[in-house]
């Protein structure tokens, strides 16, 4: 899928998304996730975070029907090294000035590749499209897979 082709109905789905880094960020260590307890049940709930916002919101509900934020408890919190990287189209798209795709890559997806990422690369990112909640934009929230074309 090319960048210009993502719509709504995207979001929140995972997609392969093929373009040319445009920049490459710095090694970031980020909050991707947790494990909270339920005090009126004790049923464990996993929860991902946005790699954006880099808090751990409370649960919205657990199974047992339980709402109230006070009975939960952060048990663990998941952490990954990540950076971001700007991905943007081959060439020009009629004449359009296209924002560049922000992907965040864990580097341990860098590791396994053994092959460093530089600007000008051509890539295939695979992973689920979010929307940024400041600037209303979309973003890959961690790619699954990193290929080269």
């Amino acid at each position: 899928m090319r960048i210009d082709e993502i719509r709504a109905k995207d979001v929140h789905k995972i997609v392969e998304i093929v373009g040319e880094i445009s920049s490459i960020g710095e090694v970031e260590h980020r909050i991707v996730g947790g494990h909270w307890e339920c005090q009126a049940c004790g049923a464990m709930i996993h929860k991902m975070c946005s790699v954006e916002d880099d808090k751990m919101n409370y649960p919205e509900r657990c199974v047992c029907g339980n709402r109230i934020k006070k009975r939960f408890s952060l048990t663990s919190k998941e952490f990954a090294d990540i950076r971001k990287i700007k991905i943007k189209e081959f060439e020009e798209v009629y004449g359009l000035l296209l924002i560049p795709l922000c992907v965040w890559i864990d580097e341990t997806l860098l590791d396994k590749r053994k092959k460093s990422i530089n600007e000008g690369d051509k890539i295939k990112v695979k992973g689920m499209i979010i929307l940024s909640k400041n600037e209303k934009n979309p973003y890959v929230q961690i790619a699954n897979e990193i290929l080269d074309i």
